[in-house]
């Protein structure tokens, strides 16, 4: 999935059983992933280091099962 440029803060929720995503956010858009439900691995950083302060930006929900996010 290739996030989109944000305006504000942009909420995307994903969600699956057994599934493997990756995200990809446009160069300079601070971001953050928030995972919960089963065993979710993450490869990559949660957040962006400059999510908290920006104000345009992407908050990614994962909700899943055995599940692999990727971001980057």
């Amino acid at each position: 999935m290739i996030l989109p440029r944000p305006r504000g803060t942009v909420e995307i929720r994903a969600g699956g059983g057994a599934a493997q995503l990756t995200f990809v956010p446009p160069p300079g858009v601070e971001y953050r992933l928030e995972t919960s439900g089963g065993l979710t691995s993450v490869d990559g950083q949660t957040e962006s280091p400059g999510y908290a302060a920006a104000t345009d930006r992407v908050l990614i929900r994962f909700n899943g099962g055995a599940a692999s996010v990727r971001i980057g």
